[in-house]
């Protein structure tokens, strides 16, 4: 996994996941220093997560089909070359690089949960962890591997990193309707959307699961047919 993070995370991917989280950590922080303390703190978390959360769905996902589409690039895969003479599977390298992406993308979402409540800590405003909030970063996550396996089918076929406007456009053109409309349009619900009135996902875990699986399928066949 080292092997895939060194090529895969290299400076300019690096800079532009660090500055992500340092522009979430500091919309978090004018957001919430600016709340009225008058408010009850049910209201004062209501205002403050759906001021904060619409920025972190939006830049987590253009960052992980960003990550799966340039992880996978063929110029960023030669070095499997050198892996496959150490007896390693091709069929391995695929699972270990895709796993390493997980883990990052699983990282991703645990420091954004920390950058969403370090402020409200820091301003004693708000004093407990609200639940409903953790499995809304949880949907995100699950979120986050659809669009970034989209973006991973496309590379696979195609071997160009513009794929991924694709799936980013599919993406904006859900984030856009539900955020104005407060829910899914019905022809996205074969996607994994958020619906924004109950800040969850529009799918239940077992119809997100299975699509992440067969996504994954997928990756793994053409990987597979792909030279090295």
């Amino acid at each position: 996994m080292k092997c895939h993070y060194n090529y895969a995370f290299n400076k300019a991917i690096m800079a532009m996941i660090l500055a992500i989280i340092f522009l979430n950590l500091l919309y978090n922080i004018t957001i919430i220093f600016n709340l009225k303390n008058n408010e009850q703190s049910y209201d004062l978390y209501k205002y403050y997560f759906e001021a904060t959360f619409p920025l972190i769905i939006f830049l987590g996902n253009v960052l992980i089909m960003t990550v799966f589409s340039y992880s996978f690039l063929k110029k960023q895969d030669q070095y499997c070359m050198l892996l496959m003479t150490s007896n390693i599977t091709k069929s391995n390298i695929f699972l270990s690089k895709y796993f390493t992406v997980i883990i990052f993308t699983l990282l991703f979402c645990i420091m954004e949960i920390c950058g969403f409540y370090i402020p409200v800590f820091v301003s004693n405003k708000l004093t407990y962890v609200n639940k409903d909030i953790l499995w809304s970063f949880l949907d995100l996550f699950f979120e986050m591997l659809f669009y970034g396996n989209i973006s991973l089918i496309l590379v696979l076929l195609f071997d160009n990193f513009y794929c991924v406007l694709l799936p980013l456009t599919i993406f904006l053109l859900s984030y856009n309707y539900t955020i104005s409309q407060g829910e899914s349009l019905n022809i996205l619900q074969i996607l994994v959307t958020f619906n924004y009135k109950t800040w969850r996902l529009s799918q239940n875990y077992g119809i997100v699961i299975a699509i992440n699986l067969m996504s994954i399928f997928i990756s793994h066949k053409n990987y597979l047919k792909n030279e090295c």
